[in-house]
């Protein structure tokens, strides 16, 4: 209950600061689009790849992280299996339902 209060008064008091800040700005449509892309901005976070340890070395190449990204993930089915040896069929268990597809029963029509 006082979360959703806190919310309620966070929500108007931001909307008030808004309304005031287009209200004293000399160019209101500017002032809209700046509120807008504000609040869009908080929820676009993002989080890039800057470098990467190739090798022992520490690379900031946008081409060169690509080509090892994708060389690792190109790789790593048949690496895990071979590391973990490839199953077998006896290995392998299904539990398969035996339900027969057509059943017929005896009528006297």
């Amino acid at each position: 209950r006082k979360k959703k209060l806190y919310d309620q008064k966070l929500k108007t008091l931001r909307k008030q600061h808004n309304s005031a800040f287009i209200e004293q700005s000399d160019n209101k449509s500017k002032a809209m689009w700046k509120i807008i892309n504000n609040e869009r901005k908080e929820k676009l976070t993002k989080n890039p790849l800057e470098c990467l340890k190739i090798e022992e070395e520490i690379t900031d190449s946008p081409t060169a992280i690509a080509s090892n990204l994708n060389n690792y993930f190109a790789t790593i089915a048949d690496t895990t299996l071979l590391k973990n040896g490839t199953p077998t069929p006896s290995t392998l268990t299904y539990n398969t339902p035996q339900i027969p597809k057509l059943v017929f029963f005896e009528t006297n029509e």
